[in-house]
């Protein structure tokens, strides 16, 4: 825990216990790292695999406790536990982060968010660097360019991986000037249903009681 701790890197994903497989194959350390690696890598970004089963696992090398899971997950390790089906999956997608600073905000700390995040700034990127050198520094130049990354936001959008009204714009506090222009992307990212609580309600009988009134 100490050592996940340490790297507190958005980046980075620590694999805290693991698992022995139905050939009875012990996957510890970069064995187990590798195959989360690659459960993180094949998921979507507009899901999560918090709860995903370990295909072919069947117990944990070192079970913890409830409140060892909630410590280890507070110092930023991915931990592995036993579902209601005696199936091994994982608790909660996590990185490494356990204190942002003061550029970032919570979603950093969810590997479905960052992955989010990053294949966004890689799209954008992507398509913007085509109009490199192609359009002027004008308000047409610069609306097309917004154009171009709002056209990926929207496809994110659909994609369920953004909130709707997620925009671009031009940035207010660095105006155009030269051969450069300055942009902001205000982006709501969309998170997945990880915690639900429910509350229940009984009663012994059912309320007959009614109420009656009478005037003089």
């Amino acid at each position: 825990m100490t050592t996940a701790a340490s790297y507190n890197d958005e980046k980075i994903v620590y694999v805290l216990n693991g698992w022995v497989g139905s050939d009875d194959t012990r996957y510890d350390g970069w064995p187990a790292a590798a195959r989360i690696g690659g459960m993180v890598a094949a998921f979507e970004s507009n899901t999560s695999i918090t709860h995903n089963v370990i295909t072919n696992a069947v117990k944990l090398t070192e079970p913890l406790t409830n409140g060892e899971v909630i410590k280890a997950e507070g110092k930023g390790c991915l931990v592995l536990t036993m579902n209601d089906d005696d199936q091994v999956w994982i608790d909660s997608a996590i990185n490494t982060l356990v204190t942002p600073d003061a550029t970032m905000d919570e979603g950093w700390k969810k590997i479905r968010r960052t992955k989010t995040r990053f294949e966004l700034m890689d799209r954008v990127d992507s398509s913007c660097e085509k109009l490199v050198g192609n359009v002027n520094n004008d308000t047409d130049g610069r609306q097309t360019i917004m154009a171009t990354a709002q056209k990926v936001i929207n496809e994110m959008v659909g994609e369920k991986k953004l909130m709707l009204g997620s925009t671009v714009y031009e940035d207010p506090d660095n105006p155009a000037q030269g051969d450069s222009a300055w942009f902001k992307l205000a982006i709501d990212d969309i998170d997945s249903a990880e915690k639900i609580y429910l509350t229940y309600q009984f009663r012994f009988a059912a309320d007959t009681t009614t109420s009656t009134s009478t005037s003089n």
